[in-house]
């Protein structure tokens, strides 16, 4: 018995992970900047995109896949924010699938007609699950915000390990709540010195023009065939 489980979770990796290595490359055919944001519940990840949202689509053509257990609430949020935005419901599994991300792209692509040049993919809020699953993204993100305490990198580092960026948010309450800064960052630079630190509020808009410019910097260098940046340290 114990043999044959081993297989068969071989082989729903195997194909998991050929999937993501399709969907790769359909990504990068079309030249769309794919972007997997990953955090935890409340770090304010939908908030993110509200604000930049309409900062990202007056520059390029920009879609969203938005990830949960259940409902759409989030998609619901986003509508009206200038991209087209699609819910993708797990039914329970505690991240996305690259099947599951297919469907998003299939009904998008019947939206709007072809491939993004940048598609942000909100994770199910989750530090764990989503940093274990490739879903053909270029990057992952991780974000969480002051009010979650300076533990997160310490205490999730697989997350903070595999993620281009880390996006420290809701800095606006960082005084009041004495929040420990150099204890945070001291972390993400033990895990992942490459790491851009990014830390900003959602919604106050503070430090949010150093991330817009740093994703535009992404779509242009892979709209042009390029190699995707490492302009984060």
């Amino acid at each position: 018995m114990a043999v044959t489980t081993v297989k068969v979770l071989t082989d729903v990796l195997k194909a998991t992970k050929e999937e993501a290595g399709r969907l790769r490359a359909d990504f990068a055919k079309s030249g769309t900047f794919v972007l997997d944001l990953i955090g935890g519940p409340g770090c304010g990840k939908t908030r993110l995109l509200e604000a930049s949202l309409p900062l990202l689509t007056r520059r390029f053509r920009t879609a969203v896949l938005v990830g949960d257990v259940a409902t759409a609430r989030d998609a619901e949020r986003l509508a009206g924010r200038g991209a087209e935005s699609y819910q993708l419901v797990t039914e329970g599994a505690c991240h996305l699938s690259p099947s599951l991300v297919r469907v998003g792209v299939s009904e998008l692509v019947k939206t709007i007609g072809s491939l993004p040049e940048l598609l942000i993919i909100e994770n199910v809020g989750n530090l764990v699950c989503p940093a274990s699953f490739d879903i053909g993204e270029d990057v992952k993100v991780a974000m969480s915000a002051v009010t979650e305490g300076p533990e997160k990198p310490e205490k999730y580092p697989a997350l903070f390990r595999k993620s281009a960026a880390v996006i420290l948010n809701k800095m606006d309450l960082a005084e009041l709540l004495e929040f420990d800064r150099e204890y945070y960052w001291r972390h993400v630079q033990r895990i992942n010195g490459e790491a851009l630190r990014f830390e900003l509020s959602a919604k106050t808009a503070a430090g949010l023009d150093a991330w817009i410019e740093w994703i535009a910097r992404q779509v242009e260098a892979k709209r042009g065939g390029g190699e995707i940046t490492d302009e984060h340290r």
